[in-house]
């Protein structure tokens, strides 16, 4: 038998929970966490969550643990956090699930931290579980040969839900958030409902962090204020709330010129709980992104569970869910990624950038499909996330993957 120690919780400071900011670094970490620790018991494998693994030093202390949580299991350790955040746990195999969207990791220092010796780090781990086939072939490139891929789980919604959250009488309409209507320059409580049934086809939902510098916001932006067709843009952005505003948007980014020719673009900065975030998930159409580097993309894969067709660029995590025949690719051109894109500091890595032209070129694709090619390829993404990222899916990835160990 198998069992589990979990470990994801992150730390500020010794014996004291670091919190997870919105619009900081390491905010995903949680999500992860929690549906990959959803899958594991999901799977039916046993799981303990285990807060300090590194106090765990000697093979009575672990035994001690195995006979308290587990007698007569063979014990796995698995980490979910940043890899500067991991303690490894003495006495039993220790795995990590690890999110990278570049082409290559580090062999050496590149500053006087040890931490950014990347490939010394990951081969204390007996085994490492990453979210997409472009890592694998990354890791294993760089002799990482015990690299597996396990995704992080989506939920995958009912076609039904969707159907019915667009009708006349959808519930959609008794949603309203708080907005910013970028073309009015002004505040605005956004009808959802009447969104709905005046732009069916044509609404975009786009979901990210605007200072995080992969998810290219700028270039988005112009692309969507040059749309020369009647399309609305929601830009669910993710902020910290006690320091970034819609005012420092519009000056860090140098948009205050930007003018829409026939689109409706909003911004929508406030939190929104999860029953309303689905229901506006499945009230769009298409799901826009275009990020210069993903490990999995997860607001691109639950659009597309939703029944949102993506448009979005073909690398990195994306080489595994987005295509053209069920989607709109938007083009992309490798290039060095800036220093400091990681905390690797100054190491050469390569990311793949989509500039306003390569957007609005998908864009256009996307406004000229037929309500026929929508309705089919909303199917086909449905059963693409369900096949290859539902709970069900991950659940028997843990399994196989613990199993062969």
């Amino acid at each position: 038998m198998i069992s589990i120690l979990y470990s994801h919780r992150l730390r500020a400071l010794p014996f004291v929970d670091g919190d997870f900011v919105p619009g900081e670094a390491n905010y995903s970490y949680s999500i992860v966490a929690r549906r990959l620790y959803s899958a594991l018991i999901h799977s039916g494998l046993p799981v303990h969550t285990v807060d300090f693994p590194g106090i765990y030093t000697t093979k009575l202390a672990v035994n001690r643990l195995r006979q308290r949580l587990a007698p007569n299991h063979q014990l796995f350790h698995m980490a979910v956090k940043p890899l500067d955040h991991i303690e490894l746990m003495s006495g039993v195999p220790n795995v990590v699930h690890y999110a990278w969207e570049f082409d290559r990791i580090t062999a050496q220092r590149t500053n006087r931290d040890p931490r950014t010796n990347q490939l010394s780090l990951l081969r204390q781990f007996d085994n490492i579980f990453v979210p997409c086939t472009f890592q694998r072939a990354v890791f294993r490139a760089a002799g990482l040969t015990k690299t597996v891929v396990v995704p992080t789980p989506i939920p995958v919604s009912d076609a039904n839900d969707r159907q019915k959250e667009n009708g006349v009488d959808g519930v959609a309409r008794a949603l309203k958030l708080a907005a910013f209507d970028f073309c009015a320059r002004t505040n605005v409580l956004l009808d959802i409902g009447d969104l709905a049934n005046s732009h069916k086809g044509r609404i975009f939902l786009i979901v990210l962090n605007p200072f995080d510098r992969r998810k290219n916001f700028r270039n988005l932006l112009c692309a969507a204020a040059s749309v020369q067709t009647e399309a609305t843009f929601l830009f669910k952005i993710t902020l910290n709330a006690s320091r970034d505003t819609i005012g420092t948007i519009i000056s860090h980014f140098n948009i205050q010129s930007v003018k829409a020719k026939k689109a409706r673009i909003y911004f929508i900065p406030s939190y929104i709980a999860d029953d309303d975030m689905n229901r506006l998930m499945r009230v769009a159409t298409f799901a826009l992104s275009a990020s210069s580097g993903e490990g999995q993309n997860l607001p691109l894969l639950e659009g597309m569970a939703h029944g949102q067709i993506p448009v979005a660029p073909r690398h990195t995590a994306m080489l595994d869910y987005v295509r053209s025949d069920i989607g709109c690719v938007v083009a992309s051109h490798p290039v060095n990624a800036p220093p400091r894109s990681s905390y690797l500091g100054e190491a050469a890595l390569r990311a793949y950038v989509s500039g306003q032209e390569d957007i609005s070129l998908a864009l256009a694709d996307a406004l000229n499909l037929s309500a026929t090619d929508i309705e089919a390829r909303s199917r086909a993404c449905r059963t693409l996330v369900a096949d290859q990222y539902s709970i069900e899916a991950v659940s028997q990835s843990l399994r196989s993957a613990f199993g062969s160990m």
